[in-house]
């Protein structure tokens, strides 16, 4: 209000000398503009650098990725990734074996034995082996968890398992296995755990009830 009122009280010498008031308003204006310009452009540039800015990151980000897959592509040596898939699977054979929870549940499920007698499953890990060690032991503690009985845990040398894989089941005569063997096989199977029968090379005391499990390498190269 206050700047309506000075407005109108200026008004009749706006009137009186109208070209004085128009130059005045271009001069004002031709002052201005350079700043107005200065001011246009360095915002201008500055969305310009800041473009720029952001196409430079991607593009630095887009190069180290590109680096990263042929890195990759070299040290796999494979050029599609059907090859890529073939390799992998090639390497997880190599990767320590693990049980996983599905296989412990399986087995305490499975593994239920109930004797008048007091068993016992001795497991055998193959001495140069990177991961037979810990695999039996894995094996052993979900198989102990039944007390009735016991299980131990020994390494070996080969012998005759020195070109073999995998787990063998061994008793002392395959003909006539006891009832813990059979109870034995009825668990790795129901764990998904592929094993091959055989007679037992070790020689114990307690005759046809011995049952060993034997772990040896899962490949050989």
């Amino acid at each position: 209000m206050a700047d309506f009122l000075k407005f109108a009280t200026e008004w009749p010498i706006v009137k009186a000398a109208p070209w004085s008031f128009a130059g005045a308003l271009i001069a004002a204006t031709l002052l201005l503009a350079p700043i107005i310009w200065l001011v246009v452009s360095l915002l201008k540039n500055e969305q310009l650098a800041g473009k720029e800015t952001q196409i430079a990151t991607k593009n630095a980000e887009i190069d180290f990725l590109q680096r990263q897959l042929t890195e990759y592509q070299n040290k796999l040596k494979v050029g599609s990734p059907d090859e890529a898939m073939q390799k992998l699977a090639e390497l997880e054979q190599y990767s320590p074996r693990r049980l996983r929870q599905d296989q412990k549940d399986a087995i305490e499920r499975t593994f239920r034995p109930k004797y008048e007698y007091r068993w016992l499953i001795q497991i055998y890990h193959y001495r140069e082996c990177y991961d037979c060690a810990d695999y039996g032991r894995q094996i052993r503690n979900v198989l102990q968890k039944d007390t009735s009985g016991s299980v131990g845990l020994a390494d070996f040398s080969g012998g005759d398992f020195d070109d073999k894989e995998g787990l063998y089941l061994a008793v002392a005569n395959p003909n006539e296995p006891p009832p813990i063997a059979l109870l034995l096989a009825k668990t790795l199977s129901a764990a998904n755990l592929n094993y091959t029968f055989t007679k037992s090379p070790f020689l114990t005391s307690d005759g046809d009830k011995t049952v060993n499990l034997l772990i040896l390498p899962s490949h050989r190269v």
